[in-house]
């Protein structure tokens, strides 16, 4: 850029400089208070609500609403032929009344498109015309009356779809954009750019995504900082040495340093005012079998806070919380079990987390009328 001060005469610039220099000051005064207040911008938001919880999760949401900035229905599915699925349709009774009342109070509605085999990805979206047809059908979406956006939730690809993704997601911005809609980017926290040697299909999934292509193609990237046990042994039955000692049975869902390893890796790419780290509601329970060393898991499927205390109740049962989640461990033996729960002091950790790295909020998964006691309190207290 051009010197502002060299197109004028000397007197002139002996007049222009003190009131640059005297700018200058002013900025370097204000630069602690600006500094002070992006510190504590406001926390923005976002929930998934599911279809298959929709009685109790459609009224948990409605109650809250003012805790939430987008609401997100977790409602449609792709098929095998790029086709949608809309699972909210089968029960408008529960939905209609959530979506009129967020709209009511300003809370974005941003429909989750869910798509979970890798193969059916490939098929449709590394054929032009296939890939054509499907963004057709989520712009139709995105055109709703009343919705604000999509919320791309594509799962299970592989290395290779990398530049396959990023092609339709840059398709998909340049047909959103100037509809004024929303595109959100949901995918799996990884650590680094490449997997582990040798890692299997499981592992390789969240490395199936340019985040480059993210940072420059969506509005927001919701990063899913949990399933950690599955993202890094990419299988439901694994085995691993345990703890660092060795003693203890290990396989957290979300701890806090795995949440914040993610977020660090993926602000190389995606600027913090885009990205909004997932935070789990649920918890996830194995049966424990092996020894000290070679602990081997087998995942009983996911746990909420009612059933996590109904088991902390029995008389083997201990519980802890060693990174942010609750542990408890049941049993010896066969019987031996392992479970971890995000409850309402992991939220408030991981808002910590979010205002320390500068990121813009956080997105809940999921909100199904079991969340843990405490829960809409914490989001109340972060977002006063």
């Amino acid at each position: 850029m051009r010197d502002a001060s060299a197109s004028v005469g000397p007197a002139m610039r002996l007049l222009i400089l003190p009131a640059f220099a005297s700018l200058a000051a002013l900025m370097l005064l204000l630069a602690p208070e600006r500094a002070a207040s992006q510190g504590t911008a406001r926390l923005r938001v976002a929930a998934w609500v599911p279809y298959w919880n929709r009685a109790e999760g459609t009224v948990s949401a409605r109650q809250h609403l003012d805790a939430l900035d987008e609401l997100s229905p977790f409602g449609f599915e792709v098929q095998a032929d790029g086709t949608l699925v809309d699972k909210t349709a089968r029960r408008p009774g529960r939905w209609n009344p959530l979506l009129r009342a967020a709209r009511r109070r300003g809370v974005k509605v941003i429909p989750s498109l869910i798509w979970l085999r890798a193969d059916e990805q490939r098929a449709v979206l590394g054929d032009p015309a296939l890939r054509a047809a499907h963004l057709a059908r989520v712009v139709e979406v995105a055109r709703r009356p009343g919705v604000d956006g999509v919320d791309i939730d594509d799962e299970g690809r592989d290395g290779p779809d990398r530049a396959m993704f990023a092609t339709f997601l840059s398709e998909l911005r340049a047909a959103l954009a100037p509809l004024g809609k929303t595109l959100v980017c949901t995918v799996e926290g990884r650590e680094g750019e490449s997997p582990p040697p040798g890692a299997n299909a499981g592992q390789r999934m969240a490395y199936s995504v340019d985040f480059q292509a993210l940072g420059r193609e969506c509005d927001a990237v919701r990063l899913m900082a949990y399933g950690q046990w599955y993202l890094q042994h990419g299988e439901r039955s694994f085995t691993n040495a345990g703890t660092a000692e060795g003693r203890e049975p290990h396989a957290p869902n979300s701890s806090d340093g795995f949440a914040e390893r993610v977020v660090r890796y993926a602000l190389r790419h995606v600027p913090a005012e885009r990205l909004l780290l997932g935070v789990p509601t649920h918890g996830r329970v194995f049966r424990v079998g092996g020894e000290p060393g070679a602990w081997t898991y087998e995942s009983r499927g996911a746990i909420h806070e009612a059933r996590f205390l109904e088991l902390a109740a029995r008389p083997t049962a201990r519980v802890d919380r060693p990174a942010g989640e609750r542990r408890l461990r049941i049993g010896s033996g066969p019987s031996r079990r392992l479970a971890y729960l995000a409850d309402a002091t992991t939220l408030r950790g991981r808002i910590a987390l979010a205002r320390r790295l500068g990121i813009a909020g956080v997105a809940l998964f999921k909100i199904d009328g079991r969340e843990a006691a405490g829960l809409w309190e914490v989001l109340t207290e972060a977002r006063r």
